[in-house]
């Protein structure tokens, strides 16, 4: 994963073209540039991990249970991959507005279910 060795700004279109095996053209064709194929392959990325955050949620009997679970799920994807967890995590913020609210609203939503949601419901009162 390129982009987790050089960052995003040193990544470059025919870095992703060589790593997809597709030409340039074909890459605008589906992209309207590296901004666009980043936030897609996030959103790709990040789906299958809020998954197994929500199952690992589910499947505990109580809330710190639940969020343990949950987080539990989350960093061990994180550590099994760290060159994902660069892009899902560091990249994902090191710059441009697209890339900052795209990370703003996956934290609030977690496989149709409000972060908010993951972490409150059914939590002790403070």
């Amino acid at each position: 994963m390129r982009t987790a060795e050089v960052g995003f700004a040193g990544t470059r279109i025919s870095d992703i073209c060589r790593a997809a095996r597709v030409t340039r053209p074909v890459f605008y064709e589906i992209f309207d540039g590296k901004e666009d194929a980043f936030l897609a392959a996030h959103r790709y990325g990040t789906s299958p991990v809020f998954d197994a955050m929500d199952h690992a949620h589910a499947a505990a009997s109580d809330w710190p249970g639940r969020v343990r679970a949950g987080l539990g799920a989350l960093l061990g994807i994180l550590a099994e991959a760290p060159a994902f967890a660069t892009m899902a995590i560091v990249e994902i913020d090191a710059g441009g507005r697209p890339r900052a609210e795209t990370r703003a609203r996956r934290c609030w939503h977690v496989s149709g279910t409000s972060s908010r949601t993951f972490l409150v419901a059914n939590s002790p009162s403070l």
